[in-house]
């Protein structure tokens, strides 16, 4: 009983804190903001609530939280000596803020997108067709896209060339989603499609180089029909890497209104990834940025871009759509 006694108490007196800190904080939030009204300040698109609230009132809610656990522990818990309360409601303070860091980390592992404010993780990969395969004239022909289980993306393709003989299609797809469910699908004009199955995990690592070579996975030979597993045959193979971070974006002189300064024409939207530089219009759609100066590009990372730009604010994923040529892959194993 009495164990079960001091476990209440412990309780009592964290609620007690928690109820004190939101007291604290609401009091001392409209108790500032009427003296700040008193001492003329003007209320300018709610800046005197913000000072009030966010400056000062988090002070109140401090006090609040120590009063609070002070109370309980002194005319419940029976502490009266300042060695058994100081002791106590540092343990217990400690352990509030422990909670409350641990609900954001545990509310990231649960949540569904990988990044909220920010441009989404991006997959490279290659696809590596047999030796006597002939590419497309023209990659409008082509169309890979990322299906998972809570969305379907189209791939971008980057890049088409020969490598020991075998015709090599480049590209990247963005990765919005947790989920180890995760499927590439070539789909080339008049050949079957053929899927490969990723293996990373739902939140995957950053990676500077590619994987092995990974033979496809199926193959949907006609549409509507099942999957066959692929064979000896379907000499087609995958690799892929998951984009590591430290991406710089390099914005180049540009009017607000998107015309050239000075007469000279624009150079292209690059990203410099270690020694590498690409151009990337597909990941930076044009935006109206304005450099410090002319002569000076404005370099900026890819979260600051994400947050000025509003066509990179615009989720670019889609949902599942049901495709009438060939059920989902889930229904088809």
């Amino acid at each position: 009983m009495a164990a079960q006694g001091k476990a209440l108490t412990y309780l009592l007196t964290v609620l007690g804190g928690i109820a004190g800190a939101l007291l604290g904080f609401i009091v001392t939030g409209l108790v500032a903001h009427g003296l700040l009204g008193l001492a003329g300040m003007e209320d300018r698109e709610s800046g005197r609530a913000m000072i009030a609230f966010i400056s000062i009132a988090p002070f109140g809610a401090l006090a609040g939280l120590l009063a609070g656990i002070y109370l309980v522990l002194r005319y419940r818990g029976g502490y009266r000596g300042f060695a058994g309360v100081a002791g106590r409601g540092a343990l217990i303070i400690a352990g509030i803020f422990a909670v409350g860091a641990l609900v954001p980390w545990i509310y990231g592992l649960t949540d569904d997108v990988l990044v909220r404010n920010g441009p989404p993780p991006e997959a490279k990969f290659e696809i590596r067709l047999p030796p006597n395969a002939a590419l497309p004239e023209k990659l409008a022909v082509v169309a890979v896209n990322l299906e998972t289980d809570k969305n379907t993306m189209p791939a971008s393709l980057t890049e088409t060339r020969t490598e020991d003989g075998r015709p090599v299609i480049a590209g990247e797809v963005d990765l919005y989603f947790r989920t180890a469910s995760r499927t590439i699908v070539l789909s080339i004009q008049g050949e079957p499609d053929r899927l490969f199955a990723l293996t990373l995990p739902s939140n995957p690592p950053a990676s500077a180089e590619f994987g092995p070579w990974q033979a496809v996975d199926y193959v949907a030979d006609q549409p509507g029909q099942g999957l066959r597993k692929a064979g000896a045959g379907d000499v087609y193979d995958i690799r892929y890497r998951v984009q590591p971070d430290g991406l710089i974006a390099t914005l180049t002189r540009r009017n607000m209104d998107g015309s050239s300064i000075d007469g000279r024409p624009w150079a292209p939207l690059k990203l410099a990834a270690k020694s590498k530089s690409l151009e990337c219009p597909r990941r930076f759609p044009p935006c109206a940025f304005a450099p410090p100066s002319p002569s000076t590009p404005a370099r900026l990372s890819p979260q600051r871009c994400f947050s000025l730009c509003p066509a990179l604010r615009s989720p670019r994923m889609r949902p599942r759509q049901k495709q009438a040529t060939r059920a989902p892959l889930s229904s088809r194993r």
